[in-house]
């Protein structure tokens, strides 16, 4: 035989060698016994309910707030007090907003006597105008220049006013709390 012949008969050999192998590792791990663990029933992680749309209604007005809002304070007071109603509605997930509105009788001179009003109107370096989707007719609004978002929209009726303020620590933005802020708008109804 020739070392050509001879050599190629060995690379042949080899080869077969390693097939061979192969099949041999392939039935061993294929007939072998499958060990671990089976899990079953339901996964441990727990999922905190999210409360339903939020309605508001008091002597002066009714709206609804997005699902996941809780209110946490409600008062009404006498018609000679400046604050006829006064809340406050959080959410307790991650963004952390807030809705606050308060109802008071205004002043004679007008809304501008209205001292959170006057406070943000002169205070132009912390809050600047602002006029968020749908702004009502008469309405006046104002956000904070700097810091977590937050703005406040003053709006007259009749011998009444409200003064309702959108605001976060800083898990929601601006167009998240104009979110929340349209929602009410467009539920809200003067009673």
């Amino acid at each position: 035989m020739s070392t050509r012949v001879k050599r190629r008969v060995i690379v042949l050999a080899v080869i077969c060698l390693v097939i061979g192998i192969a099949i041999l590792l392939f039935n061993k791990w294929e007939g072998g016994s499958a060990t671990g663990r089976v899990h079953t029933g339901t996964p441990t992680t727990t999922t905190t309910p999210v409360a339903p749309p939020l309605a508001v209604t008091n002597h002066y007005f009714s709206t609804v707030l997005p699902a996941g809002f809780s209110l946490k304070r409600q008062t009404e007071n006498s018609s000679s007090s400046d604050s006829l109603v006064s809340l406050v509605a959080t959410t307790g997930s991650d963004l952390s907003e807030q809705f606050a509105a308060t109802v008071g009788t205004i002043p004679p001179s007008g809304i501008q006597g209205v001292g959170d009003y006057n406070l943000r109107a002169t205070q132009k370096s912390t809050y600047q105008p602002y006029t968020p989707v749908d702004l009502p007719p008469g309405a006046v609004a104002f956000r904070t220049s700097s810091g977590a978002p937050a703005f406040t929209v003053f709006w007259p009726h009749t011998n009444v006013y409200i003064e309702f303020s959108f605001s976060s620590d800083g898990g929601a933005s601006l167009e998240q709390l104009v979110l929340v802020y349209e929602q009410v708008l467009h539920s809200w109804k003067w009673n």
